[in-house]
């Protein structure tokens, strides 16, 4: 990994790190956006990504990728909303019905997410959870995978009791 990414790392996970020193135009830490820098050499689904888009074009319920402008000339990275941590174990009941309203729009759209429930994160503005890291989604997604991804959700997170 490059050193000059290192002393702004504030997020590392198995596919990339975050890190709020890589900025193009408008994406920058002030305007509320982070960089992923992928580990590996990516291969951006372009598919995936325009029907998150399609169906949530606003990333109110996924955060989504955005592609650095061509004339950035940015290899391997992705920009991103910044989020904050969640207590995986403990969500609100309003958060707890939103995400699994999130997975079932998924699920609907025939989209799986294959890597929950470690890629669920808070939106600053609104409190309310979003999903993320994209990597292991599949279209066309079968009953079983759907089946899977509901578990995962199932039997990890837990409401509050408010």
């Amino acid at each position: 990994m490059n050193k000059k990414y290192r002393t702004n790392i504030i997020g590392d996970g198995k596919d990339g790190i975050i890190v709020d020193n890589i900025t193009c135009d408008e994406f920058t830490l002030k305007n509320g956006y982070v960089a992923k820098k992928f580990k590996k050499k990516m291969k951006f689904n372009h598919l995936l990504h325009n029907k998150l888009k399609e169906i949530d074009p606003e990333s109110k319920r996924y955060n989504w990728y955005i592609l650095p402008p061509v004339h950035c000339n940015l290899k391997n990275i992705v920009f991103q909303k910044k989020l904050k941590s969640v207590n995986l174990k403990k969500l609100t009941k309003k958060q707890y019905r939103y995400l699994r309203k999130s997975i079932e729009i998924l699920h609907t759209n025939n989209i799986t997410h294959g890597d929950l429930p470690d890629n669920v994160m808070i939106d600053i503005q609104d409190e309310m959870p979003r999903i993320i890291d994209w990597e292991n989604a599949t279209l066309n997604a079968d009953n079983i995978e759907k089946q899977i991804d509901f578990y995962a959700f199932f039997t990890h997170f837990k409401v509050l009791k408010k």
